[in-house]
């Protein structure tokens, strides 16, 4: 069975190939158009069309440029701050975010901004009366005057980033939706969009739709199965059922059969915790692989989605994994304070936070927690080993420490000395209790017999 971006890649390749240099077509996402191009070439289209995301095709007709949304913020702030002149950046920051993405949500939806903030101001005239004149302290008082301010920062922020040729997604949605007709279908170059594998829109993406369908300057593509479309009892089709009802009618591309039809094999697996998971999956990726028969030919896997339900096992999953699928496409997200990169810049604030500076001896002392949590950081490693810094540890050669009266003492650190070397170290400055030190105290530390015995000793162990 095809995948449905197989089976559009071949309807497109024989419906549409007389007038593909002139065609558009429109993707939910920048991966689905990747694979898209990638199994058109496989169908014998040389000349590749136009391939867009929805949000790329947006900007792109729209004509407005797109920005970061820590330049909207403060585009944002400049406007707020006129109409509130007490308003601080530090305290606008933490709901400024909030209200880029109601403006958003406004436009995409294409509400009557003027209706809403309207009823918005109503109904906290009605909290204000209840809270009364008497009872309202000055921070109540900012609180509604904030409500009574949001239409005109929602025109002034529309306006100024228009005088800029800018805009947010939202405001390009809606302006493309406004003038579809103008901008799409009469169009000098593309004569027609295609858009595939959609189903929940927006009002703006449905009303853009809606236009070029009309105007028969448009195709639509839908991924829909019999069990959920016919069936009103399911919600999964609730969307689609309502646009055949609108404007798209019935004449679907393309409805198939195959969640009931079709064979599916399903094996349940029990493992005694979550990140046994990942061991699973990889043992499950080597008994899917084809071996080779000869040895010239290389193993291979069968095209394979890995699906996780929990994003946190990201990372336990990839490390479990064999090196033979290091080149896996990931889709998922990773937070960033789930990174090694977190744990790195989250050390370097701690140690900063915790250094102790004399003035009068202008000298800087750290925690040696820190410190040492920063030599073994992975990264720090990593990159080590990159810079060959790390072959004296391999060779068993000397590191030369400087000696602070100008002569020159080695610091022997034998192969596979480095961890007991750290770990004695700290142990040092442990049992002294001295969380704080500098550079003198850590040449004088290793600098004793005692000490590199005890390195020598906890290396035989």
């Amino acid at each position: 069975m095809l995948s449905f971006l197989e089976q559009c890649a071949e309807y497109i390749a024989t419906s549409h190939k007389s007038h593909l240099a002139h065609t558009c077509l429109v993707l939910p996402t920048s991966r689905s158009g990747r694979v898209l191009k990638g199994y058109l070439k496989k169908h014998g289209v040389q000349d590749l069309p136009e391939i867009l995301p929805i949000d790329d095709f947006v900007a792109q007709f729209s004509g407005f440029e797109t920005t970061v949304s820590v330049m909207q913020l403060l585009e944002l702030f400049d406007v707020f701050s006129q109409v509130d002149k007490e308003l601080k950046l530090e305290k606008f920051t933490g709901w400024g975010y909030i209200l880029l993405k109601d403006f958003d949500a406004i436009d995409r939806s294409l509400v009557d901004a003027h209706a809403l903030f309207e009823n918005l101001k109503d109904i906290k005239q009605m909290e204000k009366w209840r809270v009364g004149e008497d009872n309202a302290t000055p921070r109540i008082q900012e609180y509604f005057k904030l409500w009574g301010n949001l239409e005109t920062v929602y025109h002034a922020l529309r306006a100024k980033l228009a005088s800029q040729n800018q805009g947010y997604t939202g405001m390009m949605y809606r302006y493309l939706a406004e003038n579809a007709e103008q901008i799409l279908a009469q169009h000098p170059h593309f004569q027609y969009f295609i858009f595939v594998g959609f189903n929940a829109l927006s009002k703006a993406e449905e009303e853009i739709f809606r236009i070029l369908y009309k105007e028969d300057k448009a195709e639509i593509i839908w991924d829909a199965d019999v069990y959920y479309l016919e069936n009103k009892e399911n919600k999964a089709g609730l969307f689609m059922r309502q646009y055949a009802e609108r404007w798209a009618g019935t004449n679907w591309h393309f409805q198939g059969d195959n969640l009931l039809r079709s064979h599916k094999k399903i094996v349940t697996l029990s493992v005694a915790n979550a990140s046994m998971q990942g061991k699973v999956a990889n043992q499950l990726l080597k008994d899917w692989t084809i071996q080779p028969k000869t040895a010239e030919d290389v193993p291979v896997l069968p095209a394979t989605a890995l699906v996780l339900a929990d994003e946190h096992l990201l990372m336990p999953v990839l490390h479990s994994l064999d090196e033979a699928y290091a080149g896996a496409n990931i889709t998922i997200g990773l937070s960033l304070k789930d990174s090694s990169l977190f744990t790195l810049i989250d050390t370097l604030f701690e140690q900063q936070q915790m250094t102790i500076r004399h003035k009068e001896t202008d000298t800087i002392k750290f925690n040696h927690r820190t410190v040492f949590r920063l030599l073994s950081h992975s990264f720090l490693r990593q990159f080590e080993r990159k810079n060959a810094l790390k072959a004296p540890e391999a060779k068993g050669e000397k590191e030369q420490a400087p000696n602070p009266e100008g002569e020159s003492d080695a610091v022997s650190t034998p192969s596979g000395g480095r961890g007991a070397f750290l770990l004695q170290l700290i142990l040092h400055f442990t049992r002294a209790n001295v969380p704080f030190i500098g550079l003198q105290e850590l040449l004088d530390a290793v600098h004793t017999e005692e000490f590199m015995e005890r390195v020598q000793d906890a290396e035989t162990l």
